[in-house]
Protein backbone atom coordinates (compact mmCIF):
# COMPACT_ATOMS: atom_id res chain seq x y z
CA UNK A 1 0.00 0.00 0.00
CA UNK A 2 2.97 2.31 0.41
CA UNK A 3 3.37 2.74 -3.36
CA UNK A 4 -0.37 3.37 -3.73
CA UNK A 5 -0.19 6.07 -1.07
CA UNK A 6 2.80 7.63 -2.82
CA UNK A 7 0.91 7.54 -6.09
CA UNK A 8 -2.11 9.20 -4.49
CA UNK A 9 0.11 11.96 -3.10
CA UNK A 10 1.49 12.50 -6.61
CA UNK A 11 -2.08 12.63 -7.88
CA UNK A 12 -2.80 15.49 -5.47
CA UNK A 13 0.33 17.31 -6.61
CA UNK A 14 -0.63 16.73 -10.24
CA UNK A 15 -4.08 18.25 -9.64
CA UNK A 16 -2.53 21.20 -7.82
CA UNK A 17 0.01 21.94 -10.57
CA UNK A 18 -2.62 21.56 -13.26
CA UNK A 19 -4.86 24.04 -11.40
CA UNK A 20 -1.89 26.42 -11.09
CA UNK A 21 -1.43 26.24 -14.88
CA UNK A 22 1.99 24.59 -14.56
CA UNK A 23 1.64 21.83 -17.17
CA UNK A 24 5.29 20.77 -17.22
CA UNK A 25 5.37 20.25 -13.48
CA UNK A 26 1.99 18.51 -13.64
CA UNK A 27 3.34 16.12 -16.29
CA UNK A 28 6.31 15.22 -14.11
CA UNK A 29 4.00 14.41 -11.19
CA UNK A 30 1.74 12.38 -13.46
CA UNK A 31 4.72 10.36 -14.72
CA UNK A 32 5.93 9.68 -11.17
CA UNK A 33 2.41 8.78 -10.10
CA UNK A 34 2.25 6.19 -12.87
CA UNK A 35 5.57 4.73 -11.74
CA UNK A 36 4.29 4.36 -8.17
CA UNK A 37 1.09 2.67 -9.29
CA UNK A 38 3.06 0.33 -11.56
CA UNK A 39 5.20 -0.69 -8.57
CA UNK A 40 2.08 -1.19 -6.48
CA UNK A 41 0.61 -3.36 -9.20
CA UNK A 42 3.69 -5.55 -9.21
CA UNK A 43 3.44 -6.01 -5.45
CA UNK A 44 -0.26 -6.83 -5.62
CA UNK A 45 0.25 -9.33 -8.39
CA UNK A 46 3.08 -11.04 -6.54
CA UNK A 47 0.97 -11.33 -3.44
CA UNK A 48 -1.71 -13.92 -3.77
CA UNK A 49 -4.76 -11.79 -3.36
CA UNK A 50 -7.20 -14.61 -3.96
CA UNK A 51 -10.09 -14.88 -6.38
CA UNK A 52 -12.35 -12.58 -4.43
CA UNK A 53 -9.84 -9.77 -4.81
CA UNK A 54 -8.72 -10.38 -8.39
CA UNK A 55 -10.94 -7.51 -9.53
CA UNK A 56 -8.66 -5.12 -7.67
CA UNK A 57 -5.75 -6.13 -9.90
CA UNK A 58 -7.90 -5.52 -12.97
CA UNK A 59 -8.95 -2.10 -11.65
CA UNK A 60 -5.36 -1.12 -10.91
CA UNK A 61 -4.32 -2.18 -14.43
CA UNK A 62 -7.17 -0.16 -15.92
CA UNK A 63 -6.29 2.82 -13.75
CA UNK A 64 -2.66 2.73 -14.83
CA UNK A 65 -3.70 2.52 -18.48
CA UNK A 66 -5.94 5.56 -17.98
CA UNK A 67 -3.02 7.43 -16.37
CA UNK A 68 -0.82 6.61 -19.35
CA UNK A 69 -3.48 8.03 -21.68
CA UNK A 70 -3.86 11.10 -19.47
CA UNK A 71 -0.11 11.69 -19.62
CA UNK A 72 -0.08 11.37 -23.40
CA UNK A 73 -3.02 13.73 -23.84
CA UNK A 74 -1.57 16.26 -21.40
CA UNK A 75 1.70 16.14 -23.31
CA UNK A 76 -0.25 16.91 -26.48
CA UNK A 77 -2.05 19.82 -24.81
CA UNK A 78 -5.42 18.04 -24.61
CA UNK A 79 -6.19 19.09 -21.05
CA UNK A 80 -9.91 18.22 -21.08
CA UNK A 81 -9.25 14.73 -22.41
CA UNK A 82 -6.42 14.25 -19.91
CA UNK A 83 -8.78 15.22 -17.08
CA UNK A 84 -11.34 12.71 -18.32
CA UNK A 85 -8.74 9.93 -18.25
CA UNK A 86 -7.60 11.07 -14.82
CA UNK A 87 -11.17 10.88 -13.53
CA UNK A 88 -11.47 7.37 -14.93
CA UNK A 89 -8.21 6.37 -13.25
CA UNK A 90 -9.48 7.70 -9.92
CA UNK A 91 -12.63 5.59 -10.23
CA UNK A 92 -10.61 2.45 -10.94
CA UNK A 93 -8.22 3.10 -8.03
CA UNK A 94 -11.10 3.79 -5.65
CA UNK A 95 -12.76 0.49 -6.60
CA UNK A 96 -9.46 -1.34 -6.15
CA UNK A 97 -8.94 0.21 -2.72
CA UNK A 98 -12.47 -0.75 -1.70
CA UNK A 99 -11.96 -4.33 -2.87
CA UNK A 100 -8.68 -4.66 -1.00
CA UNK A 101 -9.99 -3.37 2.32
Amino acid sequence: MREVNRGLRRLDKFDQKLAEAEPESAKRHLKKMTEHFNKALTHFEKAEVGRERQGAIDDINSGVEALDKAYKDLDEGKVDSAQSYLDSANEHFARAASTLQ
